[in-house]
């Protein structure tokens, strides 16, 4: 399907799309090298975590991952059984500044390892307060985004001709155009590059990984998938979901 899908595309534009696909391999093959370096960590348990406490936390990040899908089947469901009366309008005048560009469409798509691999693993490395107060934050912040986007539902501006993998994702059973205030894709990546900087001291990584929550922020605007506010309140959430896990863990 996505062959089917490429060769529709005009040759300049699937040449953009693979070259941004590529610098974005190029970047997370960066960051997990940097990442990837124990003795740069700190507060890790020198012995590392015994087999039935890793199965545990494993369990308590699969259950984050059940909770968010929950919450996004119930919200957007709800906000299509509202109907088109109920939506409010969250464009602002920046909205009709930005371009589409189809290209992007590799830097929305890295927000996903970027938070299940790159999050989940500096996750694991956490200290055991530090963790549960985590995982208790991410909780928090995904049903606070529900909530949010249950009050002030909204409607995603998807494109008429969407690139090509934007097509595949649109076309998935799950997916509806709601749910977008705030962008949880900016606001879990957020949370991701905060702990990714907590576990580590190495400077790559902190360079790196704000750098990534920022294209992944603008590739929500340049794909269409958001508006403005939506990506703004999503990293404020994040900001907001991060300073209170710090702030327990000192």
């Amino acid at each position: 399907m996505g062959y089917a899908l490429a060769q529709k595309l005009p040759g300049s534009r699937l040449r953009r799309e693979r070259g941004i696909f590529s610098a974005s391999l190029e970047v997370w093959r960066c960051l997990v090298n940097a990442f990837d370096n124990r003795e740069s960590l700190v507060r890790v348990p020198p012995a590392g975590l015994p087999a039935p406490r890793l199965g545990e936390r494993l369990t308590l990040l699969t259950a984050l991952v059940s909770l968010y899908l929950i919450c996004y089947w119930v919200v957007t469901r709800l906000t299509a059984a509202a109907g088109p009366d109920a939506l409010f309008d969250t464009r602002s005048s920046l909205d009709p500044l930005i371009p589409y560009v189809p290209a992007t469409w590799p830097l929305y798509w890295l927000a996903y390892p970027f938070v299940v691999f790159g999050g989940g693993a500096a996750a694991l490395r956490l200290p055991g307060p530090a963790f549960h107060r985590a995982v208790g934050a991410l909780a928090a912040m995904t049903v606070t985004g529900a909530v949010i986007q249950l009050l002030l539902p909204a409607r995603a501006p998807w494109p008429a001709d969407p690139a090509a993998m934007q097509r595949y994702l649109h076309a998935s059973a799950l997916m509806m155009p709601y749910a977008t205030l705030p962008s949880m894709h900016v606001a879990y990546c957020t949370v991701a590059a905060g702990l990714m900087t907590r576990v580590t001291r190495r400077r790559a990584v902190r360079v790196i990984v704000p750098i990534i929550v920022a294209a992944v922020a603008i590739s929500t605007l340049t794909l269409r998938e958001h508006v403005v506010l939506d990506a703004t309140t999503g990293l404020a959430l994040g900001l907001l979901t991060v300073a209170w896990w710090r702030r327990g863990i000192g």
